[in-house]
């Protein structure tokens, strides 16, 4: 049975932090590099185009803690939380190994979050919330969200989506796009931008056609250039307080 701190723990044991442009090894492959592919460390971080400097940033599922890092140098005041302490530790070295004296990290324990209310302008979650299996744990972190989101702050989120659940590997639940929306409307969100962007996993070009078929989405493609890339969806969904927002 997939435990998520057991299985994120595992990964973390198999990581490494980075030194100069390397972003570091997060988890491990059968040829002993990193498990994820990492850009370089200098490469902007994502979601910059919704973010102000100055401002305080989230980064919820935080892994290694390339954003964190990332963020800090641009000037915000980010945070990075994750489920396993064995990341957080990666991911502190990981800072500390590209200057960041003082890098902040706190640990989530899949359904609250450490933070007062009303603390960040932007919480962001980058290919994390297909990995929070469980239905409670789902719902709470758009609730938890929505707490500690300042008013007129941001969620950003970028998933792998379908039109319906798939589970298409132990820790791994695809949901549909319509759910996202349900469950932030029922925290105090809102939907407020969509973008789809195609770039790496061969299970997500099947996934991209289903959606790109579907009316409800606000189609916006964006190619990958690099041919050697299998396509994946990523669906970037931006989510904002419900009576502080504009509508799209």
């Amino acid at each position: 049975m997939y435990n998520p701190k057991t299985h994120w723990d595992e990964i973390g044991k198999e990581s490494a932090p980075g030194i100069e442009d390397s972003a570091g090894k997060f988890g491990s492959n059968r040829k002993g590099g990193s498990l994820y592919q990492l850009p370089p460390w200098s490469k902007l971080p994502p979601f910059l185009e919704h973010m102000e400097q100055g401002q305080w940033v989230l980064d919820l599922g935080s892994g290694i803690g390339i954003c964190v890092g990332r963020l800090t140098e641009l000037g915000f005041k980010a945070v990075g939380c994750d489920i396993s302490p064995m990341l957080l530790n990666v991911a502190h070295k990981n800072c500390l190994s590209h200057g960041i004296s003082n890098p902040m990290f706190a640990q989530w324990d899949g359904y609250a979050l450490p933070f007062q209310s009303n603390r960040f302008d932007r919480v962001i979650a980058n290919a994390v919330l297909h990995h929070v299996i469980e239905e409670n744990a789902i719902k709470r972190f758009f609730s938890e969200t929505s707490r500690i989101l300042k008013p007129r702050g941001h969620l950003i989120i970028c998933q792998p989506v379908c039109n319906w659940s798939i589970k298409t590997a132990p820790h791994v639940l695809l949901r549909s796009p319509k759910t996202y929306e349900l469950m932030s409307v029922q925290s105090g969100l809102r939907l407020k931008t969509t973008k789809h962007t195609i770039s790496s996993y061969t299970l997500m070009k099947v996934v991209y056609r289903r959606v790109s078929r579907s009316s409800y989405w606000k189609q916006e493609t964006t190619k990958n250039n690099d041919q050697d890339i299998k396509p994946k969806i990523f669906n970037a969904l931006e989510l904002c307080k419900k009576n502080r927002i504009l509508s799209f």
